[in-house]
């Protein structure tokens, strides 16, 4: 029933994800936000209150929901109110709680052994995150999305002024022209309620979206990654007794540990190389530790640990960059419903986890590590098939984001040219060094030939051939 129970989460993580999503483009993050956290309440309440079992099941399902449903209108209200010099930086550091959740976790598992205990403990967060969820203002992007104007404005200017910015236009005409921009591109009045029914409205959406060949690669490739990062990420977690540890209060203390030492090592770095690279050689490089686990024998234990927890840094790494670089795949306008499709996607993974952990492994000791270290490589060749965002400002319509494909695309022309002209002025240059050594060389020839007879001026060595330089010519 362990598998089950755990599966149950992830699935309504599935339907949280989704519903998030819609909540947060149609109502707002802040509003998904406090929706998700009242319901959550609620449901851990009748989780410890109500003692039947099937019950409890649904509404494990239901907290799943609550989770996801409070993750991804909460994670796209905090990139698009950063601004793209500070976005790195702040998606990353978002991680740590998490890390320091998953140690506390060992240790409250630990000293409390009382399952009921244990939950209200994990859920007294959400008392703290409801508050600050009334408190937080709303995402400028999103209120221009909708047509308010004036409550964007009204929360741009709160930030000039705590920032004592200087703004070299005003700030109304910007958020006018901001606004028209999006109207245009948005193929439509925005804020209004459509006159076609919602159903014909978002197949629209999603025609023009898989039209668009920026976002095809987008929505194909994006969920897969999501899918094999999740399953590996979760599965290394709750793999203990599996990989290498019968304790796991220490295995999962010590994941978190992995985590937090990542995200601190790889914050500098996603201002530098930038997100894909990160991404790519965090699966690749994880899952290849993971199968290289494989090979060492169970004498060589601390071998064995040292292998899984470095894979483990590297996924975990490339997870937290990529909770950042996800949502700035996607424009604005889509930009809660594009994360809360990855994030769905990444669900499943996470309910795949559970059943290659405690299943898969009761047919052959080394499914597991094959398993998830091929999740991660596989998954690490489709990241370069995605562009980078690295110090770029977040589409805020779909024409931004194939914008930014043509000139990824041209960049890329142009480095080639460039690669090319370099390679040609490098043959020219050896050719025309061939030549003047070539002359050179038959000059010194016809030098060599000429002996003091000839020419008493020079003075010769005692052989009677012409002097180097360390002996000199005398004229």
């Amino acid at each position: 029933m362990r598998p089950i129970f755990q599966t149950l989460f992830t699935l309504g993580g599935i339907v949280g994800g989704t519903v998030g999503g819609y909540v947060g483009d149609r109502w707002g993050r802040g509003r998904a936000v406090q929706i998700g956290c009242t319901v959550n309440i609620l449901v851990v309440a009748g989780i410890i209150l109500i003692p039947l079992y099937p019950i409890v099941l649904i509404l494990r399902l239901v907290a799943g929901c609550t989770v996801m449903g409070m993750l991804v209108p909460a994670w796209s209200l905090v990139l698009e109110s950063t601004p793209a010099r500070l976005r790195s930086r702040v998606g990353m550091l978002l991680g740590l709680p998490f890390s320091a959740s998953t140690i506390s976790m060992a240790a409250l598992g630990y000293f409390i052994r009382a399952w009921k205990y244990l939950l209200l403990a994990c859920t007294s967060p959400i008392l703290i995150l409801l508050p600050l969820s009334f408190i937080a203002d709303e995402s400028p992007r999103w209120l221009l999305q909708r047509g308010r104007i004036d409550d964007a404005t009204r929360i741009l200017r709160k930030a000039v002024k705590l920032h004592d910015a200087h703004l070299p236009v005003p700030l109304t005409i910007t958020v006018e022209k901001l606004a028209q921009a999006i109207n245009r591109e948005s193929h439509g009045p925005v804020g209004e309620v459509s006159a076609l029914t919602p159903i014909v409205e978002a197949l629209r959406q999603i025609w023009s979206y898989l039209r668009s060949p920026a976002m095809r690669i987008i929505i194909l490739v994006t969920p897969i990654i999501w899918f094999l990062q999740s399953c590996l990420y979760l599965g290394v977690v709750i793999n203990a007794n599996n990989f290498t540890s019968t304790d796991p209060f220490l295995y999962l203390a010590l994941s978190g540990i992995m985590e937090g030492s990542a995200i601190l090592a790889l914050t500098p770095l996603t201002t530098r190389i930038g997100r894909r690279v990160i991404v790519w050689a965090g699966l690749t490089l994880g899952g290849f530790f993971l199968l290289l686990e494989l090979l060492v024998p169970i004498s060589y234990y601390w071998a064995k640990w040292v292998l899984v927890m470095m894979g483990f840094l590297l996924v975990a790494g490339s997870y937290q960059v990529n909770y950042m670089y996800a949502p700035e795949l996607f424009p604005t306008e889509a930009r809660a419903r594009g994360f809360a499709f990855v994030t769905v996607m990444g669900s499943i993974g996470f309910s795949c986890a559970p059943l290659i952990t405690d299943v898969l492994s009761q047919y052959t000791w080394w499914a597991v590590g094959v398993a998830f270290g091929s999740s991660g490589i596989l998954g690490g060749l489709l990241v370069p098939l995605l562009p980078e965002t690295r110090n770029k400002p977040l589409p805020e319509t779909l024409q931004d984001v194939e914008d930014r494909r043509k000139l990824e695309m041209l960049k890329a022309m142009n480095k080639k040219n460039e690669k090319k002209k370099r390679s040609r002025e490098g043959e020219y240059a050896r050719q025309h060094q061939y030549y003047i050594d070539d002359d050179l060389g038959t000059e010194l020839s016809d030098i060599s030939s000429v002996t003091t007879r000839d020419h008493p001026t020079i003075v010769s060595n005692d052989s009677g051939d012409i002097p180097t330089i360390s002996q000199g010519i005398r004229l």
